[in-house]
């Protein structure tokens, strides 16, 4: 019996370390495109970012498909910094990230020359991890250095596995004074998440060990 469980215990521990995974660092860069869509007026407006510095705090890695291992501040133009909430999910069978976040507003913005407040937006990211060096690891465990995100369905929707955004109203006031504009749709063709690889330690020793012997040979010469 005390084999048994202790065969369960240690069957657990392994399933947790292969997904004990880190996305904690201030190293990040951030790219997107897409588009927002207002239905009410008919138009569309591109968007994009690229090489935005972002910096993720992380609490956990529990793989609890709960948004409550970390935090990651994005600015999507025309919104301003908002600071999400992300957690590690099983996506379609494949370990992912979710981050999301409700801000009720208002939410002053300016596109243009044009002032306009946003009420009820959502933002929901979902990506897949793309790449992971498992020798470098911190206290949350091995490095996560790339992360694909799923683009939004074509029609949008808010499947909560892609990627989407959603104003519940937009207010405006385009010359004749404050006019409620209806919601809007924010469609993400493509985004990632990317940071540099580092070398595990062990390879940082090997190199500095074969560039010593190489100084001593030629001294030795």
């Amino acid at each position: 019996m005390k084999r048994a469980i202790l065969g369960a215990y240690l069957c657990t521990l392994m399933i947790a370390g292969g997904y004990a995974q880190s996305v904690q660092g201030s190293d990040w860069l951030f790219n997107m495109s897409g588009s927002i869509f207002i239905p009410s007026l008919g138009v569309t407006l591109p968007v994009s970012v690229s090489g935005q510095p972002v910096s993720i705090t992380q609490s956990g890695n529990s793989f609890d498909d709960g948004f409550n291992d970390f935090q990651a501040p994005l600015n999507i133009p025309p919104l301003p910094t908002i600071t999400l909430d992300g957690g590690f999910f099983t996506i379609g069978g494949n370990q992912g990230i979710k981050i999301n976040k409700f801000e009720a507003g208002p939410i002053a913005i300016t596109v243009g020359s044009v002032p306009a407040e946003l009420y009820g937006v959502t933002l929901n990211l979902a990506g897949l991890i793309a790449g992971v060096n498992s020798g470098v690891t911190d206290s949350f465990g091995s490095r996560i250095y790339s992360i694909n995100g799923i683009p939004s369905t074509n029609p949008w929707s808010n499947n909560p596995d892609t990627s989407w955004g959603y104003v519940e109203n937009i207010r405006a006031n385009l010359g004749f004074g404050w006019q409620n504009l209806g919601p809007g749709q924010l469609t993400f063709d493509s985004w990632e998440l990317s940071r540099p690889v580092p070398e595990p330690a062990s390879m940082v020793a090997l190199g500095a060990g074969l560039a010593g012997l190489l100084g001593l040979r030629r001294r030795r010469r």
